[in-house]
């Protein structure tokens, strides 16, 4: 151990939980995603080893001073104390999908409880259930606070044509899957909303559809401004009504296919 290392560890944990919180409790969004696969001939014309290549680097650094995470690296107790610092305050944009898996893969599920928000893209929302529901995502993602999908959806309000019940047969497997979620996870409770507005904040919609966007949170307290807390279980038993009640047009908004 170092003298600068004694120096840090000899002060009360108070001032050195205000120090990582200097280093690393920036709130900014962190997009995660895998580098792009090169071509054989490319590596060779760039490379003297046949076999490897570099990937190409661009700093996102917005100071003079960029973050480093060696400080992790000093000791195993400046580690343990500064790593929730890295991982809780920052976003994750864990989009697309093989994202989690990455990130989930490359720091360990020890490290991953330590994230609190991601930004998630999925195709279905029934296989994101599936997904969380695995042994390796459920563990690694019991600590999020908050779970927003990238992708903006058309939700519909009712209908009465012959199309209306294949669309409310794949709404009500939305709203299912999302039920699923916030029944099994061990703290996303909410599903909030938020509706797309102009550039003249009139929403966009028709009497029977909006564009909308899902959060998934873990109570009504971490609403934002710009959205609201939606009836996921009221939804779906809404939907599952008989088709007499549906053309009765009580059905409140659900999730259909992405915009």
């Amino acid at each position: 151990m170092t003298d600068q290392t004694s120096s840090l560890l000899a002060l009360p944990i108070e001032i050195r939980e205000v120090i990582y919180s200097l280093l690393f409790g920036s709130t900014s969004e962190i997009k995660i995603e895998a580098a792009p696969a090169r071509e054989y001939e490319y590596s060779i014309a760039h490379n003297t080893d046949s076999t490897t290549w570099s990937a190409d680097f661009e700093s996102w650094a917005t100071t003079k001073h960029p973050l480093s995470a060696q400080l992790l690296r000093v000791c195993r107790q400046i580690h343990d104390e500064a790593a929730p610092f890295l991982y809780s305050h920052r976003t994750f944009n864990l989009s697309p999908r093989e994202s989690l898996k990455l990130m989930l893969h490359n720091i360990g599920p020890t490290h991953f409880e330590y994230i609190r928000h991601i930004i998630i893209g999925w195709e279905t929302m029934e296989d994101l259930s599936r997904a969380l529901n695995k042994d390796e995502y459920r563990i690694g993602t019991a600590g999020l606070k908050s779970m927003r999908l990238c992708t903006w959806r058309i939700r519909h309000m009712q209908g009465t044509s012959n199309s209306w019940r294949s669309v409310r047969g794949h709404e009500r497997t939305m709203c299912q899957a999302a039920a699923d979620i916030i029944e099994k996870h061990a703290q996303l409770r909410i599903v909030a909303e938020t509706e797309f507005q102009r550039a003249d904040r009139t929403p966009w919609r028709t009497p029977v559809n909006r564009k909308v966007k899902w959060r998934f949170i873990t109570s009504e307290s971490e609403l934002q401004a710009n959205e609201v807390a939606i009836d996921i279980k009221g939804d779906l038993q809404r939907l599952r009504a008989t088709k007499d009640e549906a053309s009765d047009g009580g059905f409140s908004l659900g999730m259909v296919d992405p915009f």
